[in-house]
């Protein structure tokens, strides 16, 4: 039983060296060569993240480097024209930027905005924006953003929350617990199956 149990201890040991990447090539016994790289490998694994990579509130996913900002102050009234700025941060150089803004329902005034600047020369773009609609509700507008830089393009996709009048507040799933006692949210699903 000690044996078995040993060789448990082993693996679980070897899993974990074996998932985190850093000592398995240290362990193994082989020149000092090897285990120079595998040092190298350890100090620079921390998780995939470096400066180069975060934003001023900490890590960025992968896409163009671009932070977003607004003076929206989350409150309209339905029939009256409400303009804010959206700002863009751009966190590097690049070539080229073009933005695409729309709304699914259709409460920008002018329709849907397209930018482009060349070479920017501020790291801050701000693009005005004018919302409309009749009737209460939240809406959403798109913010696509594209940059170009050294031949590579880079994507990012954004959502501008706005809110007219006093919308209902959203229903909230009620949650349920099972007879082990797990909170669980019942969704209505329809399954076909097909031969």
């Amino acid at each position: 039983m000690t044996i078995e149990l040993s060789k448990v201890v082993c693996f679980i040991m070897f899993g974990t060296v074996l998932s985190t990447g850093t000592l398995l090539l240290a362990c193994s016994g082989h020149s000092s060569n090897t285990e120079k790289g595998a040092m190298a490998l350890a100090s620079t694994d921390k998780h995939h993240h470096d400066d180069s990579h975060s934003a001023s509130e900490g890590y960025m996913k992968p896409g163009a480097g671009v932070t977003f900002t607004n003076d929206y102050d989350g409150k309209s009234n339905p029939g009256v024209m409400e303009s804010f700025t959206l700002s863009a941060k751009l966190l590097q150089p690049v070539d080229n930027v073009q933005f695409s803004i729309s709304s699914p329902d259709n409460i920008l005034v002018g329709g849907e905005i397209q930018y482009s600047e060349v070479s920017p020369q501020s790291n801050t773009i701000e693009i005005p924006i004018s919302v409309l609609s009749s009737e209460e509700g939240r809406y959403y507008l798109n913010v696509q953003v594209v940059t170009n830089a050294s031949g590579y393009q880079s994507s990012r996709a954004h959502a501008v929350k706005v809110v007219f009048g006093n919308p209902p507040a959203m229903k909230s799933k009620t949650v349920h617990t099972t007879a082990d006692g797990e909170s669980i949210v019942i969704m209505e699903a329809q399954e076909t199956i097909s031969e």
